[in-house]
């Protein structure tokens, strides 16, 4: 009884996640720089998320793609 509980309860909670990543959406902005990071903390955060993905294109000190010759 207890393990088909939890199951359920993680079911539920698993489908309320999903719906609150699948109506999450920010400003058609791209965010460039440091602060970006920091800009989509603050954004998940008003919205309520508690964990965030971020995905990074590149890191470079230049504001450039290096990998290009």
């Amino acid at each position: 009884m207890q393990s088909e509980l939890q199951t359920a309860l993680f079911q539920a909670f698993d489908t309320l996640n999903l719906q609150r990543i699948k109506t999450f959406s920010v400003p058609p902005v791209t965010l460039c720089g440091l602060g970006a990071l920091s800009a989509c903390g603050q954004e998940a955060q008003t919205r309520g998320l508690t964990h965030l993905f971020v995905m990074v294109d590149s890191f470079s000190a230049s504001g450039r793609d290096d990998r290009r010759a």
